[in-house]
């Protein structure tokens, strides 16, 4: 048969029941080697071998004719795969933390693809060693490739044809073909889910777009620094519904195998502050105290996913903020190992912890540590299992450690990988100053000890001032210079502090005010005073510490110079949603472009062959015609000479359809929600 790379599920459920058939005819020592053959044609590896285990921990590769152990006290990919019971695809071995050559490669080649795939057949409870472990590699070179998707036949096959390897007790009653026939018949059933599921989340995307849309334009050039961080706040909140709903998509993705992973540069600190912020506030809300420790060693920039990255940061924040009680605190722990340059990212919390048993199969799909879990606190099980497939395929490792009713901590190590010339996160330089910490001598809760520990990182003299005594009398002691830094938060002041705070201002003495991050207190002061508000992040602090105001840049607010040379070009935008339209009208306006509107493709084409534009915007899902239809018909036109070429931008809010639209002929797909950002670089990428 030929490579079922990408079957129907027809074609893969006959290519498993050929196997079988054949299997069933074969002596028990053939077996093993023709499921070897079956497995090269399902997943066209370089190299592909069973190993068979041996108890208690040996395992056999009959094609090498050798015994291979495990080392379990190392960490390696071996090791990962039997104590996580995971299937695990790795893409880009040089950089990936879980693999060690001289322990996971099989072969003397040079290995850049692996995939590890466990099989337990017995149906013990605990049993720790699978008994089969599928090990398939791709060499450096070569012009192979693993997808998600081969893998996911891979699996699918070798539960089809494991009830009748050699010495397997307890075969199923049911045979395969019914299996495989109940198999289909809920794909099907799964298959509508999944279309009326995506309707949905069109339904949700086209309105988030034109919220997000216009939240974007009312924060360009806002001066009034309330409403810009009251814009900020919804700005962040919309966005972090729209990951929500993305990660629903890949819930999906995952499951058929098709979950995506870009890596580009990007601002670490930055991206992982907007997920924090957002959970501040969650936190807040439930009396958990959240703080955050950013290394300032990390490096400016790094190469990956931004976006995935933050989905499994929000998972385990999300999980954190479940599972710990009013009155708790979490640490979100970022750090730099320079010798191994390795950047650790961990959740720890005061939360109800996890049975020791229950940490087996932790990251397993749909596993929570009891039916109790669920009914008391939510979710599907599905969040940890979907970052541990993230972190893993982004080269990395996640690992908890817990006790029960004590708290837990989840944390994923990834490569540093970084553009050339990457400074790091902040270039240090010695603040000649003290810096007096008022009121926070006893303080012994989370945030406190983190902001002690920001300024021990700084290299920085701190004092903290006696926990009883008030800032009159600090003010009439000498006993401190006008250079001094005072760090003041507004919640454990009394009402006479207020005035020898300015008094202190008076004297020349800085002052770091620390209040609700819609506080105005600090405003009636006069002097070297700055507000920072929770959670204290790592940038903002140096530069309250060198009184630089971390909201001075933001004072004219958001910026987005536009290209002036485009005033004469004008656009065609599509969408039968008329607040989207009412959006793009302004967007487009406000970029010094002629625009026109339709609510239809219909009356699309009848404007296109009336006037000449420079570029479409065109929505995908219309009623009438959709919008891949509608390019379709555009670009035959243009291709016999009937009419002018111009730009195709399609606007989507299910980013499956990419491939439908991109065989049309749009020259970009963007996913709604789109950014102001977005729509400025890809407009003048085709105009400029």
């Amino acid at each position: 048969m030929t490579s079922p790379k990408q079957p129907s599920i027809a074609k893969f459920k006959e290519f498993v029941l050929e196997s079988v058939e054949t299997v069933k005819s074969l002596e028990s020592e053939s077996i093993y080697p023709y499921i070897e053959e079956q497995l090269q044609i399902l997943i066209e590896a370089d190299h592909l071998y069973i190993l068979v285990l041996e108890p208690p921990k040996r395992y056999n590769i009959l094609s090498l004719d050798r015994i291979y152990e495990p080392q379990m006290k190392e960490e390696h990919l071996f090791s990962e795969v039997i104590t996580k019971k995971q299937p695990l695809l790795l893409k880009d071995l040089e950089h990936s933390l879980l693999y060690k050559e001289k322990l996971d490669n099989l072969t003397d080649h040079e290995i850049e693809e692996l995939v590890l795939v466990p099989v337990w057949i017995q149906k013990e409870k605990r049993a720790t060693f699978p008994n089969i472990l599928v090990w398939g590699a791709i060499e450096k070179n070569s012009d192979k490739q693993f997808s998600q998707k081969q893998i996911l036949y891979l699996i699918k096959f070798l539960e089809g044809v494991k009830p009748y390897f050699p010495n397997v007790e307890n075969r199923e009653k049911l045979t395969l073909a019914q299996c495989l026939d109940n198999t289909h018949a809920l794909e099907k059933a799964i298959a509508r889910d999944k279309q009326y599921f995506h309707s949905i989340i069109h339904d949700v995307r086209t309105p988030m777009n034109a919220l997000i849309g216009f939240l974007d334009l009312l924060a360009l050039n806002e001066t009034d620094i309330t409403k810009k961080e009251y814009l900020h706040s919804a700005l962040k909140s919309g966005e972090h519904m729209v990951r929500l709903i993305n990660d629903a998509l890949d819930v999906a993705k995952i499951e058929s195998g098709e979950l995506p992973i870009e890596k580009k540069p990007f601002d670490l600190h930055d991206a992982l502050a907007d997920t924090v912020k957002i959970f501040y506030e969650t936190a807040r809300k439930k009396n958990i105290l959240l703080s955050t420790y950013i290394d300032p060693l990390l490096p400016e920039k790094i190469i990956s996913d931004q976006y995935r990255i933050k989905q499994v940061l929000s998972n385990l924040l999300s999980n954190a903020i479940k599972f710990t009680p009013e009155n708790g605190s979490i640490l979100i722990d970022i750090v730099l190992d320079t010798n191994k340059n390795v950047i650790t990212i961990a959740v720890s919390d005061t939360g109800i912890g996890i049975k020791k048993e229950a940490l087996e199969d932790i990251f397993v799909a749909y596993r929570q540590e009891s039916s109790s879990t669920e009914r008391d606190f939510g979710g599907t099980g599905l969040g940890l299992n979907i970052s541990y497939q993230i972190v893993s395929l982004l080269g990395g490792r996640l690992r908890v450690e817990s006790t029960e009713g004590e708290g837990s901590t989840f944390s994923f190590d990834l490569p540093a990988i970084t553009p050339e010339e990457t400074k790091p996160l902040i270039e240090l330089t010695k603040i000649d100053k003290s810096v007096r910490l008022y009121r926070w001598k006893k303080r012994k809760d989370i945030r406190a000890k983190t902001i002690r520990r920001y300024l021990k990182r700084f290299q920085l003299n701190v004092v903290l001032e006696d926990a009883n005594g008030t800032l009159k009398e600090i003010y009439q002691n000498s006993n401190y210079n006008k250079s001094d830094i005072f760090i003041i938060e507004k919640l454990f002041i009394d009402e006479d502090d207020y005035e020898y705070t300015q008094l202190l201002l008076d004297k020349g003495c800085s002052v770091i005010w620390i209040e609700d991050t819609f506080g105005i207190t600090f405003n009636y002061f006069k002097g070297n005073i700055v507000k920072l508000s929770y959670p204290i992040l790592t940038k903002k602090l140096y530069e309250a510490l060198q009184h630089k105001d971390p909201q001075e840049s933001e004072k004219h607010g958001k910026t987005i110079d536009f290209d002036t040379n485009l005033s004469e070009k004008k656009i065609l935008v599509v969408d039968d949603n008329r607040i989207n339209l009412k959006f793009m009208d302004a967007l487009i306006t406000k970029m010094n472009m002629k625009v026109r509107l339709a609510d239809d493709a219909e009356t699309a084409l009848e404007k296109l062959s009336e006037e000449k534009f420079d570029m479409l915007i065109i929505d995908e899902n219309m009623p009438k015609m959709l919008g891949s239809e509608a390019i379709a018909i555009i670009k035959e036109k243009i291709n016999n000479n009937e009419m002018e070429s111009l730009a195709i931008i399609s606007l989507s809010g299910d980013s499956h359809h990419g491939d439908r639209i991109r065989k049309a002929g749009a020259d970009e797909v963007l996913t709604k929600p789109v950014s102001i950002e977005q729509l400025k670089s890809v407009i003048e990428k085709y105009l400029s």
